[in-house]
């Protein structure tokens, strides 16, 4: 997933994401949050793949809908790089997020990320 950031603020990300696996970040007036998760394909084959991924998904939702309702917002709009052949040899995935309380401000922007590299889905916060 290509993140149209400045190269010091995507250095400080990563940096982040190595000691903390999460991160933060503002781009228009707006704060963007980053998360790192770690998965093992159980039988070591690319098939496993969809099911760990959708599991990994399904775990994130949770923690970030939670974060949400905590920063008392009412959505939470989370993305994922689309194409995992990476993700399949590195065992991470990185997810950016963020909340919004208006249901019409739930779309990843352009200027920020790359839409055709992208996985996102929204959430309601619980």
């Amino acid at each position: 997933m290509k993140i149209n950031l400045p190269t010091k603020t995507m250095g400080e990300i990563v940096k982040s994401l190595e000691i903390k696996n999460q991160a933060s970040t503002r781009f228009n007036g707006k704060d963007y949050y980053f998360r790192k998760e770690r998965f093992s394909l159980e039988s070591g084959t690319p098939s496993n793949i969809k099911a760990t991924l959708e599991s990994l998904d399904k775990k994130v939702e949770k923690i970030i809908q939670r974060e949400a309702a905590s920063s008392h917002c009412s959505f939470a709009t989370i993305g994922r790089v689309r194409e995992q052949q990476e993700n399949l040899e590195s065992g991470k995935v990185v997810y950016i997020y963020f909340f919004s309380n208006n249901e019409f401000d739930t779309v990843f922007p352009d200027k920020l990320v790359t839409q055709y590299e992208l996985h996102s889905w929204t959430k309601a916060a619980e």
